[in-house]
């Protein structure tokens, strides 16, 4: 059994999400041993209600953290020990090759990601993926989430799952993860919309993206991160109120 978690907020305009949902379904159909649960956030309701058609698993929580509904789909999930739970990021779209890749990975690995490109054709965006994969994955053993992670059941929960922040939630998994194991790249695509360059600007998303992670080595506060990173365009999580930038 291997399960793949979804995180939902609001998703019932991204195309990713669906996508990801009816591929999952193709496999199975082909005898794919493949369970599918979705943590969702209350008030996603035109979300949940398209959930009910596809006849999804779907695990209802309050907190609209993004961390707190992959640990909920987590804890639901059925996979035993070293069942591989993939994390697919709601709009990160994987090549079909990916799941099924994961069945001819030795048992000595015991965490990893697939390989990072954007949707857009933009020299900035190439080298981000680039960035991503070679230097920030494969030497510091970081992968965000939209590479889409998979992890063995037993070192998920070794780690602690996702601590409950708002943002680089990630990037804390990673770090604990890499002092149990070093990761896996596998070469198989993560195609992940680029919404947030396209709707602020990619020079202007970009920066914005180094002023946090700046923010985050030096400490700062998550909740004010996240409102920065939200800001224009809110698609993680919902701003229940306001705070003081950084």
């Amino acid at each position: 059994m291997r399960s793949v978690l979804l995180s939902a907020y609001k998703e019932i305009s991204n195309p990713f999400f669906w996508k990801t949902i009816a591929l999952i379904k193709e496999l199975k159909s082909k005898g794919m041993d493949i369970e599918l649960i979705v943590g969702a956030t209350t008030g996603s309701n035109e979300t949940l209600e398209k959930l009910n058609g596809h006849d999804v698993r779907t695990i209802i929580i309050h907190t609209s953290k993004r961390a707190g509904r992959y640990n909920a789909a987590l804890e639901a999930s059925s996979a035993s020990d070293n069942d591989w739970v993939l994390l697919n990021h709601p709009r990160s779209l994987l090549q079909k090759e990916a799941f099924q890749s994961l069945l001819a990975v030795t048992n000595s690995v015991q965490w990893g990601a697939f390989t990072h490109v954007f949707d857009l054709d933009h020299p900035l965006l190439k080298f981000t993926s680039w960035w991503s994969n070679h230097v920030r994955g494969d030497i510091k053993n970081i992968f965000y989430l939209d590479h889409c992670l998979f992890i063995r059941r037993n070192i998920f929960e070794k780690a602690g799952g996702f601590p409950s922040i708002d943002i680089f939630e990630d990037t804390s998994l990673s770090l604990r993860l890499a002092q149990i194991k070093a990761p896996l790249r596998l070469p198989w695509k993560s195609t992940t919309s680029s919404i947030r360059f396209t709707t602020n600007g990619v020079w202007k998303q970009a920066y914005k993206n180094q002023l946090l992670k700046i923010n985050f080595m030096m400490g700062k506060d998550h909740g004010k991160m996240n409102e920065i990173f939200e800001k224009g365009i809110s698609l993680n999580c919902r701003m229940e109120e306001s705070s003081h930038l950084l």
